[in-house]
């Protein structure tokens, strides 16, 4: 179900703030093809990018009550 009170928001503002949701996914994905991937922290790094990614999706369905994913919204990797 979508958020009553980010609807009844300015469709400029809903715009701004899907687009900033959309480009923390994507730096995200972009953190996650730069970081070290050996090393003491690397998993625990990898998982903090992983988080920040998942938080940020789900706060964008929450306000859309959409089930996207990062690949329907054309974000991130591509196999």
């Amino acid at each position: 179900m979508p958020s009553e009170s980010f609807h009844r928001l300015p469709s400029h503002v809903q715009q701004s703030v899907l687009e900033g949701l959309d480009e923390e996914i994507r730096a995200g994905f972009q953190k996650t093809e730069e970081a070290p991937t050996e090393g003491p922290t690397a998993a625990d790094n990898a998982r903090q990018i992983a988080d920040g990614i998942v938080r940020s999706l789900a706060l964008r369905n929450s306000f859309t009550g959409d089930k996207s994913t990062a690949r329907d919204l054309g974000i991130g990797k591509r196999k």
